[in-house]
């Protein structure tokens, strides 16, 4: 009776020690895993159409190496960040959140907002029938590129082709709603 109690402790036990071994590898997997995907970083290319609009003060031209996109999270508390455009109109900007919307915007040298973003996403319709299109976007963890962006200096729109971002995008009839 003793040998049936003591083996089945100890068949418990070694239970007990391979079920936390086990756990613990995949709990070090998912942590690895969601560490990876804590941050989204953005990038694109902008390019400059059309003219300042007449309100603007200064007359000379804009350069797009002295604008800088800043995009901000829906979140409470917010997160934003920041980044220059180099000459060739290449950015980068990361927020320090996942999986949340986003909205961005181009300022200009004196970080005054000069546009927004607006990702039109041209397989939806709104009601006019036009392609629908939100001023934020919602985005899982990791890396997306938004593709080539076009600021029209008129307008202070900068059109995103959803279809076109590579990357994660999340599920856009949420975002785009």
């Amino acid at each position: 009776m003793k040998y049936k109690v003591a083996t089945q402790a100890l068949g418990l036990g070694l239970c007990f020690v391979l079920g936390l071994s086990c756990s613990k590898k995949k709990s070090d997997t998912a942590t690895a895993a969601a560490a990876e995907e804590t941050s989204i970083k953005l990038s694109g290319t902008l390019a400059l159409t059309g003219e300042a609009a007449g309100l603007r003060l200064t007359t000379t031209d804009t350069a797009v190496s002295d604008l800088s996109i800043y995009c901000v999270s829906f979140t409470l508390p917010p997160v934003a960040g920041t980044g220059a455009i180099d000459a060739d109109g290449k950015f980068s900007v990361t927020l320090e959140v996942a999986g949340v919307s986003v909205g961005c915007f181009i300022l200009d040298a004196d970080k005054a907002i000069l546009g927004s973003m607006v990702f039109k996403d041209t397989a939806k319709k709104d009601l006019n029938g036009d392609a629908k299109s939100s001023d934020s976007f919602a985005l899982d963890g990791g890396e997306s590129n938004l593709g080539a962006i076009t600021l029209n200096l008129a307008t202070g729109k900068a059109e995103v082709d959803v279809a076109k971002i590579v990357g994660k995008p999340k599920d856009t009839t949420a975002a785009l709603a």
